[in-house]
């Protein structure tokens, strides 16, 4: 890729008129933290970050074994553990872009109290921990990848459409109240890309993921608060917000 020139994604682009301009974030020079990156999709946004010109980009030890390359700073963070995420902040501090990706694990836990901990309550503390860094570091962005809704989920009853309705308006929430310090908060929407188990193989997929990354890096670079990865996604945010007044106020 020619970092002499903006990353330029071209494809699928939603039928709605973008929202107002934001605060604009550049991938160059950027110091990223990228949760999720032992992930296929978590390792697309290190390989994104470093090919737009990050300057240094804090990830999962797997990736950096899996990328090697020198800007590359290995670690550890579970978001569950308290301790991690304490030690994340104190090893992090010149972070100024917060990639927050919660690999769906639907298929293994179901949906319920764990899965809203996992992509809510985690989310929120992991933000809210490194809220003063970006503060101190500019302002910064935090891209959070959503994680899709399964309306058709089996036994999932009223739940995957409450769990999407509750994150998609953290997510709102958390850039409704970072704006104050001048945090940029993008919300990801993946689609299929992002739904429950494989929709294709190896290959397409991986091209999915790159495709989802320089869509996200460009929405940052044009100062927008979503980016929507195909229809689905555009419908999914379509469907949650219609029927959740929370996120029909937010706007």
């Amino acid at each position: 890729m020619d970092l002499s020139t903006p990353c330029e994604v071209h494809g699928w682009s939603p039928k709605a008129p973008p929202a107002p301009p934001g605060f604009l974030v550049e991938a160059r020079g950027s110091v990223a933290l990228v949760t999720g990156a032992q992930s296929e999709l978590g390792q697309a946004f290190v390989k994104g970050l470093l090919e737009c010109g990050a300057a240094k980009v804090y990830a999962d030890i797997s990736a950096a074994r899996s990328i090697q390359d020198g800007r590359i700073i290995p670690m550890k963070l579970d978001m569950t553990a308290r301790g991690d995420l304490a030690r994340a902040v104190e090893l992090c501090p010149d972070v100024n872009l917060l990639v927050v990706y919660q690999p769906s694990r639907r298929g293994v836990l179901g949906l319920g109290r764990r899965e809203l901990d996992s992509t809510v309550y985690d989310v929120v503390r992991l933000v809210h921990a490194f809220a003063p860094a970006l503060a101190r570091n500019g302002g910064g962005a935090v891209v959070n990848v959503l994680p899709s809704p399964e309306r058709g989920y089996r036994g999932a009853g009223f739940r995957a459409p409450a769990l999407s309705a509750a994150v998609m308006a953290t997510s709102e929430a958390m850039r409704v109240e970072l704006k104050a310090q001048g945090t940029a908060v993008l919300g990801v929407h993946p689609g299929d890309l992002g739904a429950v188990g494989p929709r294709e193989g190896r290959d397409e997929r991986a091209g999915a993921s790159r495709r989802l990354v320089g869509r996200a890096l460009d929405a940052l670079r044009a100062g927008r608060h979503q980016v929507f990865v195909d229809t689905r996604a555009e419908e999914d945010w379509a469907f949650t917000k219609d029927g959740s007044p929370a996120l029909a106020a937010m706007g």
